[in-house]
């Protein structure tokens, strides 16, 4: 049986343009209630693995500010008050890894930071993408027996979106990125590491050809809504807080 997603998107009009595909079909607040439960009760059983560890406070503002920064940038879509409720934690693993829970928990690996996040506007850009998995609540329908620990694997498995709707999170993400210091150039190169570094990424997203289709998906959406092409603009400029933040955690 393929695996269901539940969409709870604002009515707007850009989305259908941009999108160039249906209204998904809102599920009842009853299951996307029981949906949400389920994975609390995984994540809240996750946190307390030994190799994940919450991120100290005074990192974790840092955090909350670059989050409700990419909030405010369109406070349209954004209508949850993420800043407050908003926790950090750090996998112990080499592979590249970012997920989050329905009540706000954001979770990234030490491999992610190391060797993929250079810079503020990678940072930012993973923290979109999942910024607005919570705001929508856009959470699969796979489950796990609550058994108290759970294999990454497991986890991983557990969080996995089919294509077609990461596709759609990668729209949003590039045309919020756009709206908050016109960084959406900065979302396609993150997209383009994933897809580079395939062999890494493996893991995380199942398979490459997911990548290949998830980049494409964007470039399609990028040259049709925005007009560009190849020209791709890149920022590295990041505060001292970024390289405390990773100077800290690894």
């Amino acid at each position: 049986m393929k695996n269901l997603v539940f969409l709870i998107f604002i009515s707007c009009s850009f989305l259908e343009n941009i999108s160039g595909s249906k209204t998904p079909k809102i599920i009842t607040l009853e299951k996307k209630d029981r949906i949400k439960s389920h994975h609390r009760l995984i994540f809240n059983d996750f946190v307390k693995d030994s190799k994940v560890q919450e991120v100290s406070s005074s990192l974790s503002r840092y955090l909350r500010s670059l989050s409700n920064e990419i909030t405010l940038s369109y406070p349209k879509f954004f209508k949850k008050k993420q800043r407050e409720f908003l926790s950090f934690y750090l996998i112990d693993t080499k592979k590249p890894i970012y997920l989050s829970s329905p009540d706000g928990k954001v979770f990234f690996s030490k491999g992610l930071l190391r060797k993929y996040i250079e810079n503020e506007s990678q940072l930012k850009s993973f923290l979109t993408y999942e910024l607005i998995r919570i705001e929508k609540s856009i959470y699969s329908l796979n489950t796990l027996n609550p058994k108290g620990s759970y294999s990454l694997n497991e986890v991983v498995s557990f969080s996995r979106l089919p294509v077609e709707e990461k596709i759609k999170l990668h729209q949003w993400a590039y045309h919020i990125s756009e709206k908050l210091n016109k960084d959406g150039d900065n979302y396609l190169i993150w997209l383009k590491i994933h897809n580079r570094n395939f062999i890494d990424f493996e893991f995380f997203v199942g398979d490459k050809y997911t990548l290949f289709m998830e980049e494409q998906g964007l470039r399609e959406f990028i040259v049709k809504n925005y007009n560009k092409r190849d020209t791709i603009i890149e920022s590295r400029d990041s505060s001292k807080d970024f390289y405390k933040l990773k100077d800290r955690l690894l």
